[in-house]
């Protein structure tokens, strides 16, 4: 399922920016057991959205981006992965034609 495998996904970009050490501390925010951890790993059970609501609500992230819907990973961050063009402004009335 698409939503478990972008949980996953969180739960790495979570460790490697050092806001969770262990498998065990993301259970604890979602509220769900280790061992069904390991069933959602397994493909035996999946994520509920009380897990994704929970989850979402205590690291800040962008319940869009666990869905698909939008690329930004954490809610109040701006877009650093949005692309400028050098030789145009990104304000919108630079762009306006005269």
């Amino acid at each position: 399922m698409y939503t478990d495998h972008k949980m996953f996904e969180l739960l790495e970009i979570l460790k490697a920016q050092g806001s969770i050490r262990f498998d065990k501390e993301f259970c604890e925010a979602c509220d769900i057991l280790p061992q069904n951890l390991s069933r959602v790993r397994n493909g035996d059970a999946h994520f509920t959205p009380d897990h994704i609501r929970r989850v979402c609500s205590i690291f800040i992230v962008n319940v869009n981006w666990v869905f698909g819907l939008e690329e930004q990973i954490f809610r109040g961050v701006p877009n650093v992965n949005r692309k400028v063009n050098p030789t145009k402004s990104n304000r919108p009335s630079d762009n306006v034609l005269n």
